[in-house]
């Protein structure tokens, strides 16, 4: 695939994933016998932590169909509109007015397993994962040109679909952290 068919995200959370692994290689490599080698250790978990979210951000943005569309806000007008989608404002009525109203911690969560998987390359899981969430792009747009997103009145299919892209987002952050996690352990080829 090209940056045409999924933009420049793939390649920014490839960089920070590739950045991962390693830093929890080395973090499993340092010694700890004494202060100054804990001291070094504390550090490197802190940048750790700052890689694993940076990261974290693009693998879950990229399960928000509003992130891994061109139509994101709004409907582009280099895409033919048969529908005559508008989308003004959606973004945020849907990824924060709707959730906030609709979608509770449990809805999520009733949706995700406690297996976690190893990933394959880096830049073709997140293209896998791209495009599944670009495919649910029209849907948001239907349910808002019928009843708009933030007004309250949205569909109950609405709030299950949201919940589940919202499961999409924690399961594949799991199962990233999990796979840089368990590949850090791998010796170097």
């Amino acid at each position: 695939h090209a940056v045409r068919d999924y933009g420049t995200a793939a390649y920014a959370f490839q960089e920070w994933a590739e950045m991962l692994t390693p830093a929890c290689r080395r973090w499993r490599a340092m010694p700890e016998s004494n202060d100054a080698e804990r001291a070094v250790k504390r550090q490197l978990e802190r940048s750790i932590l700052f890689i694993a979210g940076v990261a974290g951000h693009w693998a879950t943005d990229v399960t928000n169909p509003m992130h891994a569309s061109l139509h994101g806000s709004g409907w582009h007008s280099s895409v033919p509109n048969p529908n005559g989608y508008e989308g003004k404002d959606l973004h945020g009525r849907f990824e924060s007015k709707f959730v906030d109203a609709a979608i509770s911690l449990d809805d999520v969560t009733a949706l995700l397993d406690d297996k976690p998987r190893l990933l394959g390359h880096w830049l073709r899981e997140i293209e896998k994962v791209i495009a599944a969430s670009n495919s649910h792009i029209e849907q948001i747009y239907i349910w808002d040109k019928t009843t708009p997103f933030g007004g309250g009145k949205e569909p109950a299919a609405a709030a299950t679909f949201t919940a589940a892209r919202l499961a999409d987002g924690a399961r594949f952050l799991r199962d990233f952290w999990y796979t840089a996690w368990r590949r850090s352990a791998d010796p170097l080829p």
